[in-house]
């Protein structure tokens, strides 16, 4: 549902956010602090839970 109120968890109701998915992988992957920043309602929140969820990350991994 692309204009759910609640945020994404797959890729596919994750609109026009994919280089952003990419960037958060590569910098998961060879920094130790990865901070997603922007304004309220931007889709930070979807973007990291999809980032969990397409990539199999469990979120007690991110502590």
């Amino acid at each position: 549902m692309l204009f759910d109120l609640a945020p994404k968890t797959s890729r596919k109701d994750l609109y026009d956010f994919s280089e952003e998915l990419e960037s958060l992988y590569r910098s998961y992957g060879s920094a130790r602090l990865v901070t997603v920043v922007g304004p309220r309602r931007a889709g930070n929140t979807s973007l990291i839970l999809t980032f969990l969820s397409e990539y199999n990350i469990p979120e007690s991994g991110l502590l």
